[in-house]
Parts: structure tokens; C-alpha cells; sequence
């Protein structure tokens, strides 16, 4: 039933005409009843155009439902809160519209509906919303260590999951707790610089900082701060970047450029070095051999030869620091091996410390560059004479040893038969982060003592490239780490082909092509007592000046002088004489040498500086290798 308007007393048909409210009356079917003015100015619309529609009429589509629920429970008496729909404008856009709605008694029997425009309001809440969930969303999804703490009490209100996988801790373990009690900064200095640096001005931004995770280990961040104000207080928000590994990646690019600097400064001088101690461990050695030599001068001969091959190994180090080292490998007795090193090993440990070689099998032979295995030897050597500052034993042992399938699964190797070393130390031994970070380039526990952290990846990789495996064994007493070589054939020596050596040496012509004069003299005199017929020249343009040169050996220098290089005389002089053996010699690593100019097998090298008998050796291998020729 309609209700007529002579039923609203003056006084509230003025009260309602003039509120900025609109205020609204409906029947039991949802039909307005009365509209008031102010609906002309919130909304466009004349009051008598509205009167007779369906209230739901203008309410958005998506809103419908709600409002239909809210209304169903208003005429069952029930008052809901006030509640927001969207209500069209005369112009089609849509407004917000908080709703306050009563039952009416039964003499007016219908619903009264108080609205408002609540637009602005809404979108700016709206927008409020968004952008807390935006910040939460980033918040959570950043890679980056983000909080939040309570300024007043520095404890943290959250934390991201970016916070909790780089210092280990978990949301509830970290709510409620302050970076002080968590350990976090490692230090109230390191925490007292920081918050007098973010004071000054209120905010971060890049600030390096050092802190400390659950585990114990450092890591390096770029931290921002600055503040939040919220309703609810204050709040501090940080952020930190994680930027440990950048820092070491760049340290190990420093410490690669000084290398790499340092091999190319070093690599002339240890060229000539290596070309000094030739002289000297040669003249040592051909001295030695002199019947009429003393004991006592033989003493010191042997002393002189022993130290010269010490300054070989060293500078073989260096050199192998900045350039990648070709292997020589051959078939090695370990034991053997290990007892020639015997004097060297004893200069490189400390007098108090006892060195002990231990043989438990030792049938086997092993395919082994053994002046790589020497550097390899050497660096673990030198890393258990460091750890045991006070003394203690050095022990290597040497061991047949027959893979499994499970065992060599394990160290991801062929299963079958190996060569074992172990050197054992009674030394500080390691921890399990410098066990585990042990054979990464440039990880080093000396850094006070200059260590470059190269040695042991070198041994890691010298080892591996040869077949086999490295690793450091866990022990109660000091460290073991333990080399699996895989077996190789014994060496076999063709007798008849030894008895005729010394015969036939004085049959070959040799062709000698070296600058120094000094090493030149020597290297003749040891061809010579081979019994070589040696005809000798200093320069490239002198070899290829010669008259008759059909030789059966060419001993070349790998650099000479007006920028000539060994393999151009060796390729000229072969283009005339293809059966021709070529060796090089140089005090530069193999290395130098291209696989092209290395390919043939009468063509060889051997490293400056050699041994009378090792030079003989290769000699009589290149021999060897051409085909229907003895040595």
C-alpha cells in the first residue's frame, strides 16, 4: 500500500528534504515508495523518476545477489550492518554506496534505506588495499633478505622467505626475537656503525655490511633501510642483498690477474733460470761420473745436483700457476718414485718432523706424469709441514688396491685395479667447511702466510686429467688425503736392442741447435759420452747455412735468436730428410709446443733441466718410434 506523503509530519519531511543523505522508502516488494531530494545531487536523478521502480534496478549486477539477501533479511526483521553496494549515476558510471537499512513497523509496513556516497572513500581504501597487498606480495617474493621490526623494541614483525634461506633461521624462530639475540651482526660494534650511519639521515642505501647466519658463517650484504609509518606505529624495513659470492668471484678474478701477470713477468726469467740450473745439474752430473773424483767432492757434486733439481720443481710450480700444463705420462713404480724423492721431501718438512715411507703392496706400476706428480707430492707436503707447526709425522703409504663396483661408483671411477697413495699428517687437521671447500681454486685457510689457494686444485686436477682420483679422508688425528692412480704395464726393454745401444750411438750424427753457450758445451758433452758424433751451432741461420746437413738426430732449442723458433728449423730440416728425429729442449713448458708440431713420433721434448739419463732416455725413444731404426 502507498504511502501518502500527508502521513510525514513537517517537521521530518524537512529534516529528510534537507539532509545530504538520501534517504529512501520501499515496499515489501522492494518498489520505492519515496525518494528523497538529495538523490538529484548525488546521483542525477529526479526523486519522482525513481518513485515505482525496483530499487535493484540501479544497484550493479555483481552487487545484486548480496542486495537481495540483505533485503530478504531486513523484512524478516533482522537488521544487518551497514554494507557498501554500487549504485549507477545518471551519467552510467558507477558510485560506491554505504547502505544503513530498517524494518519499518507495521503502519508503514515496507524498508527505510539511509545511503551515502562513499566513492572516494572506497577507492582510496581500494587503493590502500592494493598497494598493502602489492608491498606484501613483493615483500614475500624478493629474492632479497626483507623485515620488519618494531623500532621501539628492535624486535622483527616479519620476515621473507629470501630472509630466512640466506641466515637460516625461520619466521617463528625469528618473530618475536631482535637481531642481538639472534647473533645477526655478529658484534654491537658492527651494529653500533650502522645505526649511527641510518640516524643521521634516516635512511640506507648500499650500506656493506657483514653478518652472521644460524650456522655460524659469514655472509656479505648491500643493506637499504628506511622507515615505515603505519597506524600501527613506526616500523623499521630493511633489505639486504646478498652479495658473498660476487665478492669472492672478483677476488678470484684479482687473484687470477696477479697470477696471470705473474706468469708472464716470471716466464723469461724462468726460462733462463731453467736454462742456469741445465749448466749446473749437468756439469754436477758428468763431473760425478769422473773416476777420479774424491768422495768428499762427489759429496758435494751430489748435493749440488739434488738442490738444482729442487730449483727445477720450484720453478715448474710457478710456471704451472698461469699455464696449463701438457702431460708426459709413463709407467712409474710409486715406491721407487717416492724413495728418489726421499732428500727433496726431507729439505721440504721441518727437522722435527718424521717422514716415513711405507710400502704395504707395491706390484703394480701406475701411468703418472712424475714431474707433475713431484708438484703434486709437493704441495700436499708443504700443507702438512704448515699443519704441524710443533712437529709430528709425515707418512706416505703405498698401496695395490682393487676397485669394486660400489667403491669405484663412489668416486665415480671404472671399476678395477689402482695404485693407492695416502699422506698422512698428525698435523691441526681440517675443518668440515675446508674439507669441503679444499680443492676449490683460490680457497685458502693461509691467507696471513701469502697462500694463493691453487695448490691443492691443482693436485685435483693434475690427478683427475691423469684417470684418477683425489680426496681428503676423514680421521680423528690431523688429515690423509689419498691419491687412486689407475694401473698401467710395467715398462719392458727390449734386451737385444740395449745390448746394441752403446755400438750404435757412435754410428748417429747429431745435430745440436742452441744459443746459450753455456748449456750448448754441456748438452754436447753429453751427447758426446753417449756416444753421439755432434756437430754444434747458435743460431737457426747457422743450421741452415750447413753444407751436408743429413743428420740422424736434430737436439733444437725451442726459442732462438732473430725471433726463429725450433719447429721452423725442425720443419725445414725434415722437408729433406723425413726420417729425421727431432727433440726439442727449452726451459719454457711443453706447453709452447702446438699439437701439429708435436704430432709425429720422431718428434719429442723434454724439459730443461734434464738428467743425463732421462736425455738418453728420450733419445732412445724417439729412436724407437721410427719405424725398422734401433737407438
Amino acid at each position: 500500500m502507498a504511502i501518502e506523503n500527508k502521513t510525514i509530519l513537517p517537521f521530518y519531511q524537512a529534516l529528510i528534504e534537507n539532509s545530504r543523505d538520501v534517504v529512501t522508502l520501499l515496499d515489501e516488494n522492494g518498489i520505492v515508495q519515496f525518494q528523497s531530494p538529495s538523490v538529484k545531487v548525488l546521483f542525477g536523478y529526479e526523486p519522482d523518476d525513481l518513485v515505482g521502480s525496483f530499487i535493484l534496478d540501479k544497484v550493479h549486477v555483481e552487487d545484486q545477489d548480496r542486495a537481495k539477501e540483505i533485503l530478504a533479511q531486513i523484512l524478516g526483521g533482522n537488521e544487518p550492518p551497514p554494507f557498501i553496494v554500487r549504485y549507477q549515476h545518471i551519467n552510467g558510471s558507477w558510485r560506491f554506496v554505504e547502505v544503513i537499512a530498517h524494518f519499518l513497523d507495521q503502519t508503514l509496513s515496507g524498508v527505510m534505506l539511509n545511503s551515502r556516497d562513499v566513492t572516494e572513500f572506497e577507492e582510496t581504501s581500494r587503493a590502500r588495499r592494493l598497494a598493502d597487498a602489492s608491498f606484501e606480495a613483493a615483500f614475500n617474493a624478493s629474492s632479497a633478505m626483507n623485515s620488519i621490526s618494531i623500532v621501539e623494541t628492535g624486535e622483527f614483525f616479519s620476515v621473507n622467505d629470501g630472509w630466512e634461506q640466506a641466515l637460516g633461521w625461520s619466521r617463528e624462530e625469528a618473530i618475536g626475537k631482535t637481531a642481538e639475540e639472534l647473533n645477526i651482526w655478529g658484534g654491537v660494534e658492527s651494529r653500533a656503525e650502522v645505526i649511527a650511519e641510518f640516524q643521521k639521515s634516516g635512511e640506507l642505501r648500499g650500506r656493506r655490511v657483514e653478518l652472521t647466519t644460524k650456522s655460524g658463517n659469514k655472509c656479505i650484504v648491500l643493506l637499504d633501510a628506511t622507515y615505515l609509518y603505519l597506524p600501527v606505529g613506526t616500523r623499521l624495513y630493511l633489505s639486504a642483498l646478498d652479495i658473498t659470492e660476487q665478492e669472492q668471484t672478483e677476488e678470484m678474478l684479482r687473484q687470477s690477474q696477479r697470477l696471470d701477470a705473474i706468469g708472464h713477468l716470471t716466464g723469461g726469467i724462468a726460462h733462463d733460470f731453467n736454462n742456469l740450473l741445465t749448466v749446473i745439474m749437468g756439469h754436477a752430473e758428468l763431473a760425478i761420473m769422473d773416476p777420479q773424483c774424491t768422495d768428499q767432492v762427489t759429496e758435494s757434486l751430489a748435493a749440488i745436483e739434488r738442490v738444482s733439481v729442487t730449483g727445477a720443481n720450484l720453478i715448474q710450480q710457478l710456471l704451472s700457476f698461469s699455464r696449463k700444463q701438457s702431460l708426459s705420462p709413463s709407467s712409474t713404480r710409486l715406491s721407487e718414485h717416492l724413495e728418489a724423492m726421499r732428500p727433496l721431501l726431507k729439505t721440504t718438512i721441518a727437522k722435527d718432523i718424521e717422514l716415513k715411507i711405507n710400502c704395504v703392496r707395491d706390484k703394480w706400476y701406475c701411468l703418472i706424469d712424475t714431474h707433475q706428480l713431484d708438484n703434486a707430492i709437493l704441495n700436499i707436503t708443504i700443507n702438512a709441514r704448515d699443519a704441524m707447526p710443533e712437529g709430528g709425522t709425515l707418512e706416505f703409504i703405498v698401496d695395490d688396491r682393487i676397485l669394486s663396483e660400489t667403491e669405484a661408483l663412489k668416486h665415480d671411477l671404472d671399476a678395477g685395479d689402482y695404485l693407492s697413495l695416502q699422506i698422512k699428517d698428525t698435523g691441526i687437521g681440517m675443518s668440515a667447511l675446508s674439507t669441503k671447500h679444499a680443492f676449490d681454486p683460490f680457497y685458502t685457510t693461509k691467507q696471513d702466510l701469502g697462500g694463493s689457494g691453487l695448490g691443492l686444485s691443482m693436485v685435483f686436477g693434475f690427478i683427475t686429467q691423469s684417470g684418477g682420483r683425489v680426496f681428503i679422508e676423514p680421521s680423528s688425528i690431523g688429515t690423509t688425503i689419498s691419491l687412486l692412480l689407475p694401473r698401467a704395464l710395467a715398462p719392458t726393454i727390449d734386451p737385444v736392442l740395449l745390448s746394441k745401444t752403446e755400438r750404435q750411438r757412435r754410428n748417429k750424427t747429431v745435430l745440436l741447435v742452441e744459443d746459450n753457450v753455456d748449456v750448448r758445451m754441456l748438452v754436447a758433452k753429453q751427447l758426446e759420452s753417449l756416444g753421439y758424433q755432434v756437430t754444434e751451432v747458435g743460431t737457426a741461420a747457422e743450421a741452415e747455412a750447413l753444407v751436408n746437413p743429413n743428420f740422424d738426430l736434430l737436439v733444437c732449442d725451442l726459442m732462438l735468436p732473430g725471433n726463429r723458433k725450433g719447429p721452423e728449423v725442425g720443419n725445414k730440416f725434415r722437408q729433406r730428410q723425413p726420417d729425421l728425429a727431432v727433440l726439442y729442449i727449452s726451459g719454457y713448458q711443453q706447453g709452447i709446443l702446438t699439437p701439429e708440431e708435436t704430432q709425429s713420433s720422431s718428434v719429442s721434448f723434454i724439459q730443461k733441466p734434464f738428467s743425463k739419463r732421462d736425455f738418453a732416455a728420450k733419445i732412445d725413444e724417439l729412436f724407437q718410434n721410427i719405424s725398422g731404426r734401433a737407438p
